[in-house]
């Protein structure tokens, strides 16, 4: 057990590097100034092996609605899409409130072999901060789904159980605890769900609580639209965000392609998402988005269409700084394209793969060819 290994020779190389980043969610818009850390690569298969070791237990956390496959802010809402009235709070620093030795008592009883005291020294060296002697780290590969377990024992559970003696659906994705009913939730209840949340040992964010009515008008769920008539809808300052998002990513290829995916997933996901011109460009960005990083990263056989030779040689210029094709094969489509040019070319196809006819210029392996359509 890698957790045994660890415990007895601690792994020296496994550290965080601490950030101050300004984060925005892209659903809500909302901002927060925080401390993040970056993990080493020893720390990081630290991490990957916890949540590998986590996930293969197949747990089963009914209430949580964030963190694992297929879990996502929509799932959240559609739980509660056919009720009137809602009840929303945030667990204030939900992370850092975690007590380490609750944790590692639960820990204990998913791998009885591993003592409480062996779990709680691994938790401090691998997953804590050792300044705060408390809360896990904000970064940190493992952390949503130690905080998932925690909460889902001390919090999910008796949240649950008072919910259904009083016919109201609850949900928590990852901080944001949500709680709706087809009837109005009373005080006595909402003080109730207050002091079960206070137990657990955590705090609110007050100024973040909300009591709301659908018929009333529309209401936002981690960020999703749900309106009186019970549709879901994505507001458009995300959907304009995410179109930046693509445009950068097009051709910064540091950006994870997942993390576009992921995006554009969420949107993907309600009806009538690429509907109006806002939605038309978001689909037309994404398509080129997906069709350019299969020529970068040279995944089977794609094709682009440049409209003119000036963009052609922003593109060839672009392949040649990614390192994509060498200095002479730049200079050999460079002369290529001016040649062209005295041709009145109208447009140029650029194709990764084997193509036929045409003017044909191989540029690197995998090949690249570049074929012309006279006007």
């Amino acid at each position: 057990m890698f957790i045994d290994d660890l415990v007895r020779n601690p792994d020296e190389g496994a550290s965080f590097e601490g950030f101050f980043v300004n984060d925005r969610n892209l659903l809500s818009g909302h901002k927060k100034h925080r401390l993040c850390h970056r993990q080493t690569p020893a720390m990081r298969e630290v991490h990957e092996a916890i949540v590998g070791w986590l996930r293969n237990k197949k747990l089963g956390l009914p209430w949580a609605t964030g963190g694992a496959s297929g879990d996502s802010a929509i799932k959240n809402v559609r739980l509660h899409q056919e009720n009137q009235f809602f009840y929303l709070l945030d667990i204030k620093n939900a992370y850092n409130a975690v007590q380490i030795d609750r944790l590692a008592i639960l820990l204990h009883f998913l791998e009885f072999r591993i003592s409480v005291f062996d779990l709680d020294f691994f938790l401090r060296r691998y997953c804590s901060l050792p300044q705060r002697g408390r809360g896990l780290v904000v970064g940190a590969s493992s952390s949503q789904d130690l905080f998932n377990l925690y909460a889902h024992y001390l919090l999910d559970r008796p949240l649950s159980q008072l919910c259904r003696q009083n016919e109201i659906t609850y949900s928590r994705y990852i901080d944001d605890l949500t709680f709706s009913s087809r009837l109005p939730i009373r005080r006595s209840l909402r003080r109730a769900i207050r002091g079960l949340i206070f137990k657990a040992g955590f705090q609110l964010s007050f100024r973040k609580a909300k009591l709301l009515d659908i018929n009333k008008g529309p209401i936002l769920l981690n960020g999703i639209r749900l309106s009186e008539d019970r549709r879901l809808s994505i507001p458009n300052h995300f959907r304009r965000r995410v179109r930046g998002l693509i445009l950068k990513a097009t051709w910064d290829t540091s950006i994870s392609e997942n993390v576009v995916h992921g995006h554009m997933g969420v949107i993907k996901s309600l009806q009538d998402w690429n509907r109006g011109r806002l939605g038309r460009d978001l689909d037309e960005a994404y398509f080129r988005f997906k069709k350019i990083r299969r020529v970068l990263s040279g995944r089977g056989s794609a094709w682009l269409e440049i409209k003119s030779t000036e963009s052609f040689k922003d593109f060839v210029r672009f392949l040649a700084s990614k390192g994509v094709i060498s200095p002479d094969k730049l200079s050999q489509a460079l002369a290529l394209v001016e040649g062209l040019q005295a041709e009145n070319l109208v447009e140029i196809n650029i194709f990764w793969g084997i193509t036929e006819g045409g003017l044909k210029l191989e540029i690197e392996r995998p090949p690249i060819w570049i074929t012309s359509k006279p006007s």
